[in-house]
């Protein structure tokens, strides 16, 4: 798969490498936002930690 191909099935998150490291992110807001924006007041921002937060309770 070329890259483009890649970033399309991970869309909508992205692709972050470092040195010795990778990361899958997503950019705060950009998926499914309105459930963020219903527990704002909470601190619920809809980023990538949000989600795996919301992941490991279900």
């Amino acid at each position: 798969m070329n890259s483009e191909g890649f970033k399309k099935t991970i869309s909508p998150f992205f692709w972050s490498e470092c040195d010795n490291s990778a990361s899958v992110c997503l950019e705060v807001g950009s998926y499914r936002n309105e459930i963020f924006e219903a527990r704002a007041e909470e601190g619920f921002e809809g980023s990538g930690y949000d989600w795996a937060s919301l992941a490991r309770v279900f």
